[in-house]
């Protein structure tokens, strides 16, 4: 049984994202900068809701996934 497991290592990648992308990638850069924007918008977000609500996902965290479709053309509905 521990060969069997030792040949599915081989199966799965234990880079994460960070080690992926260059040090030198636009996307750095661009992450640096969202940071920078967002938080001084947080006020803002966090104004736009009841304090009673509770959010799964921060309002920063969704817009930085849309800015990422968008900058590489991830399509989310087909029709």
């Amino acid at each position: 049984m521990g060969e069997r497991c030792e040949g599915q290592r081989q199966l799965f990648s234990y880079i994460s994202p960070g080690q992926r992308i260059t040090a030198t990638h636009p996307l750095r850069t661009m992450r640096k900068l969202v940071r920078e924007v967002f938080s001084r918008l947080n006020t803002e977000f966090h104004s736009l809701y009841s304090p009673t609500e509770h959010l799964l996902i921060p309002p920063a965290q969704s817009l930085s996934t849309l800015r990422l479709q968008v900058s590489y053309g991830v399509r989310v509905n087909d029709h």
